[in-house]
């Protein structure tokens, strides 16, 4: 799953993150220039060109990172080196994948919608928020009306949208990266913001914070950024609720695939807790639900050591302000968590439970073979059994329709696919990622093809899921 080598599986993890980053965006350009008008090719050229020049790079320290990902000691130069060219990936991506909002924009997946809706039922659908695809690596959650608001000429050239009859001014928006369109296993980030616009819907931050303001003994100016930090792990939760220990998962992704180009550690701001802390939170969150995280560590684990390492780096002053943050976040969610677990747990929403972590289990073995859209209500091999004993004896039409029914499968739950690929992601990242580099110059097809693979295997699974739930349910008999 891993390596017992922390450092060395922190820089498996970011060459893999650079490679993943770079085939991503590469397959939106070849998707672009295949239906894009004539007037965007030169764009779309430029930036080929360039996801071209990263790849050779990489190919030309082949040997270098092959040596590293072996084990074999290498010289501080040769990983400042490996470091250096990382540092140029990922800063060219952010800069292209920010550029591409000059390109005509996609709609999301259908399957996004499947999920969204799976997870949170009447509270989305009433809701009626819309999911869209943003240049900005990141994702968001905002309403309709107060982009309108805070820009001066929408509202200048715009009638009142508050007379127009279907106007509903709590429609949130969310936002989702270009790069992620394809890529299911990052949309367990649309139900951590979609938990936003639960938490302003409820007014849950707020109403914490006023009901317990007078038990912190914090200056007055910091009530704002109490609230925030309360939306912020609201959110976290709402997630875990509904997904599971994959909640957090596409976060900390995101931020190890940027770790190159960043400086020093993850800190609480006046808008988020530290990640850190707010992984922690979702852990006991997730434990007071019987909900066991050990099979998803991985990716917390390098995230964790990409943290050290940062930290090492760091003079007296920057480790005191960090020990300062956490006492704080501490300090404050120690009293405020009982609360915000609560405002979680009343929401009616879906429910992912340890049985549904066992089923994710379960269909995880099917993958990368086949859709995994379904799991049988009972035990196959004693279902055949039973089906083989009836053969063997005279036995009744009932009988023989009553052991086939229990041959019939249920639709798997959103949640439960996606926490399946995660599985099959964390089991088998580190062996594909060393096998782009087992060869001499390095050759990213096969990666790139079982990306693609996983990719469409997921959004085939949700898909089916989603019908076999809609037969399921409006079935005449």
């Amino acid at each position: 799953m891993g390596t017992s080598d922390p450092a060395r599986g922190l820089l498996l993890h970011l060459i893999g993150e650079a490679v993943e980053k770079l085939l991503r965006v590469g397959r939106i350009l070849d998707r672009q220039n295949k239906t894009c008008e004539p007037e965007y090719r030169g764009v779309i050229d430029t930036f080929q060109a360039a996801i071209s020049q990263f790849k050779k790079l990489l190919q030309d320290n082949t040997r270098v990172i092959q040596e590293t990902l072996q084990g074999t000691k290498i010289e501080d130069f040769q990983r400042v080196a490996i470091l250096t060219v990382l540092q140029n990936i990922v800063r060219s991506f952010y800069r292209i994948h920010e550029l591409l909002v000059f390109l005509p924009r996609e709609a999301v997946e259908r399957e996004v919608l499947f999920v969204l809706e799976d997870c949170f039922g009447d509270e989305w659908r009433s809701r009626k928020a819309s999911v869209i695809l943003t240049s900005l690596y990141n994702a968001f959650e905002y309403r309709f009306i107060d982009v309108i608001k805070k820009v001066d000429v929408l509202e200048e050239k715009l009638p009142d949208i508050s007379k127009i009859q279907s106007f509903n001014p709590e429609s949130s928006i969310l936002e989702l990266a270009i790069v992620d369109r394809d890529n299911p296993l990052s949309w367990p980030i649309l139900a951590h913001e979609f938990g936003h616009s639960l938490n302003r819907a409820y007014g849950v931050s707020t109403r914490i914070h006023g009901e317990q303001v007078k038990d912190l003994a914090l200056p007055a100016n910091f009530g704002p950024i109490v609230i925030s930090w309360i939306s912020e792990i609201f959110a976290d939760l709402v997630a875990g609720r509904v997904m599971g220990p994959i909640a957090m998962l596409p976060l900390f992704s995101m931020e190890i695939g940027l770790s190159p180009i960043l400086k020093g550690p993850s800190g609480a701001t006046v808008t988020h807790p530290a990640t850190a802390f707010r992984a922690r939170m979702l852990r006991d969150y997730l434990k007071t639900r019987d909900l066991d995280t050990k099979a998803f560590e991985y990716l917390p684990d390098i995230y964790d050591e990409d943290q050290k390492q940062k930290l090492e780096l760091l003079g007296t002053r920057g480790k005191i302000t960090q020990r300062t943050e956490a006492s704080l976040l501490e300090y404050v969610f120690n009293r405020l968590g009982p609360d915000i677990f609560s405002s979680v747990n009343q929401l009616k929403v879906a429910d992912f439970s340890a049985a549904s972590l066992q089923r994710a289990m379960r269909l995880q073995e099917k993958l990368p073979k086949i859709p995994i859209s379904s799991l049988p209500v009972s035990e196959q091999d004693n279902v055949r059994e039973r089906i083989v004993e009836l053969k063997n004896r005279q036995s009744t039409r009932d009988e023989v329709y009553e052991a086939l029914s229990e041959l019939e499968e249920v639709p798997a739950t959103s949640a439960e696919i996606l926490t399946a690929g995660w599985l099959h992601k964390i089991n088998s990242y580190p062996k594909n990622v060393e096998s782009i580099f087992s060869i001499a110059p390095a050759s990213f097809d096969d990666y790139f093809d079982d990306l693609v693979h996983l990719d469409g295997l997921l959004l085939k699974s949700l898909e089916l899921s989603s019908v076999q739930g809609y037969l399921k349910k409006h079935a005449a008999f």
